[in-house]
C-alpha cells in the first residue's frame, strides 16, 4: 500500500499530545529519545520516505494515553463523589474549617477533571483525523521526451510558423525572440520557458490543434 507524506499541519496538532503520551509511559526512553531528536523539517523528510511507521506508532501512543485519561477520568470522578459526600456530612457550625478544606480539594479534582476530559475530546478528534482515509493526490503531470518534443517541433513548422505559433499562444517567448535567431534557438527557448512555467501540457495541447497529423506520428514516442 502506498501512503502518502503525512501533511504537517497535523502533525503539528499531535506533537505535544503525543510527547505527554510518552512521558507517562514506562520504558520509553528510546522513543522520546527519537521524537527529541527531530525538526519539523527533518520529520517532513522521514515522513515522506515512510509515513506509515511514524503513523502507526502516533495511533497506538494516542490510543494508550486515551486509556490512561479513561481511567484517570473514572477514578477522579468516584473520588470527587466521596468527597462530595464527606463533605455533606460534615456540620457547618463545628466543622466548618474543615468542610471548607474539602471544598477546595473538590474544585481543584473537577478542575483537573475538566482538563481530563478536555484532553480526552482532543485526542479522540486526532485519532479520528488520523484513521479518517487520505483524498487520493492528484497525478503529478506528464514530462515529455524533450529531445522528441524539440524533434516535432523542428518538423512541424518551419520558421516563420513557428514565429506565428509562439505569437499566439505563447507571447512572452515570441516577445523574446531575437532578431536573426535561429529557429533551433527559437524551439529551445521556447521549451525552457514551457519547463519553467509547467506549460508543457499546453505546448502538446496547441501542437496537435495546429498540426494533428505530425503530433500523431510523434505522439508514441513523447512519452516514452
Amino acid at each position: 500500500m502506498n501512503y502518502k507524506p503525512f501533511p504537517l499541519h497535523k502533525l503539528k496538532g499531535i506533537l505535544s499530545v503525543v510527547f505527554s503520551c510518552i512521558k507517562l509511559q514506562q520504558n520509553s526512553s528510546q522513543i522520546l529519545y527519537f521524537l527529541s531528536q527531530l525538526s519539523l523539517y527533518s520529520i517532513s523528510v522521514n515522513l515522506d520516505q515512510n509515513p506509515s511507521s511514524f503513523i502507526s506508532m502516533t495511533q497506538e501512543l494516542l490510543t494508550l494515553r486515551l486509556k490512561n485519561l479513561q481511567e484517570s477520568i473514572h477514578n477522579l470522578t468516584d473520588l470527587i463523589r466521596e468527597l462530595r459526600n464527606n463533605r455533606d456530612l460534615l456540620d457547618d457550625t463545628t466543622q466548618s474549617l474543615y468542610k471548607k478544606q474539602l471544598e477546595q480539594q473538590i474544585k481543584s479534582r473537577e478542575e483537573t477533571l475538566a482538563a481530563y476530559q478536555k484532553e480526552y475530546q482532543e485526542i479522540q478528534a486526532q485519532l479520528d483525523q488520523l484513521s479518517s482515509p487520505s483524498k487520493p493526490m492528484p497525478p503529478k503531470p506528464k514530462t515529455p521526451n524533450i529531445a522528441e518534443l524539440f524533434n516535432l517541433l523542428d518538423d512541424a513548422f518551419n520558421d516563420g510558423d513557428l514565429q506565428t505559433f509562439c505569437m499566439k499562444y505563447f507571447e512572452k517567448v515570441y516577445n523574446n525572440f531575437a532578431l536573426g535567431q535561429s529557429k533551433n534557438a527559437r524551439i529551445q527557448a521556447l521549451l525552457d520557458y514551457c519547463k519553467q512555467h509547467l506549460e508543457y501540457d499546453k505546448l502538446l495541447h496547441q501542437i496537435k490543434e495546429e498540426r494533428p497529423a505530425m503530433y500523431q506520428v510523434y505522439q508514441a514516442r513523447l512519452f516514452t
